[in-house]
């Protein structure tokens, strides 16, 4: 994905200013940033970020790894390692221990037995911070 500028001065320039850097050189001249925006009616502070863009070695990560030795194409988006379960996984495990509790609860308020009660809020359903 490439950000392009989003107004016209910025556009033109992401278009132009490698074409004008290298007529500059060509012609013996610096491709200083002060030169350039005056060749291209921009500002330098512009020029300077759009350089810095042009600059950046960006790749798309569906693109294929060269040098994969397998038939299967590996991309670089393959390669990515993903630590911890997915979102949706952690947010429904989330979602299910709350649930779980909260019905352990009820069913703590239901027993009548001293032995019981104990036996439940020390053995099963212990409340400390520790708990799920």
């Amino acid at each position: 994905m490439v950000k392009l500028g989003t107004t016209q001065a910025q556009r033109k320039l992401f278009f132009n200013l490698r074409k004008e850097q290298e007529r500059l050189l060509s012609q013996g001249f610096e491709a200083a940033p002060k030169l350039l925006a005056e060749r291209l009616d921009v500002t330098e502070q512009d020029v300077r970020e759009m350089d810095q863009r042009l600059s950046n070695d960006e790749f798309s990560i569906d693109a294929p790894v060269l040098g994969a030795q397998d038939e299967t194409r590996q991309t670089h988006g393959d390669r990515l390692v993903q630590s911890g379960a997915p979102v949706d996984e952690q947010l429904a495990d989330k979602e299910l221990r709350r649930i779980f509790k909260e019905k352990l609860e009820e069913f703590g308020k239901t027993l009548t037995a001293e032995k019981d009660k104990y036996l439940f809020e020390n053995r099963i359903a212990p409340r400390d911070d520790r708990s799920p």
